[in-house]
């Protein structure tokens, strides 16, 4: 139920984020895989944006009805998936119980090689960078909400993009002051940071 932290304790960088069913994900559309994907890909995407690298995790679930072997089964497969595209980590605890509904929280550690990426450094005048295309994940939430069919592929994508985020892996080239994961929207994320950033 604990891990011991590194002895470069400073350099390390933690994030935590928590799933529960019919609040943030509907079990009509997104299997337990996905939802462990989508997780996994939650922390290491604000490990990324911290200029980390996912080192270690702990999982916590909270079940509605006894776990059986499948769901165990899905539950890593949808891990060891996003591992390939975000960044493996080592699994070193966490725990399990009951809960009224499926509830899944997953904490990673993660270890940056340069000065953190923060989202309170920003100056009048920066350039904006985005990695990756925006609106996609939104997009694919829309067409699940409507429970569209007969999707058009451009459409599968944005759906796929939803349930199973994927990386753009990219190599920064330029000096970055700041930085901060947009999974709330660009809009609002940006008012974070002129926020923090006075």
């Amino acid at each position: 139920d604990a891990g011991v932290l590194p002895a470069r304790a400073g350099r390390c960088v933690i994030a935590t984020d928590l799933m529960i069913e019919e609040v943030h994900f509907l079990r009509s559309w997104s299997s337990l895989s996905d939802v462990a994907w989508k997780l996994y890909a939650a922390n290491a995407s604000d490990m990324w944006a911290m200029g980390a690298a996912p080192t270690q995790w702990l999982f916590s679930v909270g079940w509605p009805a006894k776990p059986t072997q499948a769901d165990a089964e899905a539950l890593a497969e949808g891990f060891l998936g996003a591992m390939q595209g975000w960044g493996a980590a080592d699994l070193i605890g966490g725990d399990t119980s009951s809960a009224d509904r499926l509830t899944l929280s997953l904490t990673m550690l993660g270890e940056r090689a340069r000065n953190p990426w923060v989202r309170h450094a920003f100056h009048p005048g920066d350039r904006l960078w985005v990695d990756g295309p925006l609106g996609v994940s939104a997009a694919g939430l829309a067409l699940l909400q409507e429970d569209a069919c007969a999707l058009t592929t451009a459409e599968q994508k944005c759906v796929a993009q939803h349930l199973r985020p994927m990386r753009t892996p990219s190599e920064v080239q330029v000096e970055v002051r700041g930085a901060i994961d947009v999974g709330d929207g660009l809009v609002a994320d940006l008012l974070h940071c002129a926020r923090a950033s006075g």
